[in-house]
């Protein structure tokens, strides 16, 4: 549940919550409009909810890692895009179409399916260990990385980084994710020996 949670928490809460942080300087160096701006971020949302059904069967039929490596390596394009993005379509393909992409595949339905695979008894406490990490991660993110970006560096830079993030995520999940625990010869926890 640990790497679930790296995953998880690295692979959401950078590029999630920096978004808010970065998005004043995008706004006047790429003159985005408020209405610009605000349909990015919804487009990004509703892909990432619309992927659902696509990412669950792909999940079953490859398994959970390599989904979140295929995810990985979409966010490390998109947040490399976003760090070059210079027009409101720039920002719509690479945060809005391509970060939604990234995150459908990487994060949401692998971590929960991780948990779910693995526990059958106290399955609750491994989701909630599972989604904690996007709670940790998201918290030194608003508290830390956002604000030391916007302060020293800029919000190109803090794109970059979070690609490098991601990569690092993706090359995490990649090496240390089993889909299920009779992948490597152990039972559900909870599931007696028959």
């Amino acid at each position: 549940m640990g790497v679930g949670s790296f995953c998880y928490g690295f692979g959401i809460s950078p590029m999630y919550y920096s978004w808010g942080f970065f998005l004043p300087e995008m706004r006047e160096e790429i003159t985005l409009t408020e209405t610009q701006s605000g349909m990015v971020f919804s487009v990004f949302s509703y892909v990432y909810h619309l992927l659902g059904p696509l990412v669950g069967f792909l999940m079953g039929r490859w398994g959970i890692r390599s989904v979140v490596g295929f995810g990985s390596a979409v966010a490390v394009l998109a947040f490399w895009l976003m760090s070059r993005a210079d027009s409101y379509g720039d920002c719509m393909l690479a945060f809005g179409v391509l970060g939604g992409i990234a995150i459908g595949f990487a994060t949401i339905l692998p971590s929960q399916t991780l948990a779910s695979n693995w526990f059958l008894r106290y399955r609750a406490r491994a989701l909630a260990v599972v989604l904690g990490g996007g709670a940790v991660v998201g918290f030194f993110t608003n508290k830390y990385f956002g604000p030391a970006i916007v302060e020293h560096w800029d919000w190109r830079t803090g794109w970059l980084v979070i690609a490098a993030i991601s990569a690092v995520t993706g090359l995490v999940g990649v090496a240390l994710i089993r889909s299920r625990p009779e992948d490597i010869g152990q039972l559900q926890i909870g599931r007696a020996h028959v």
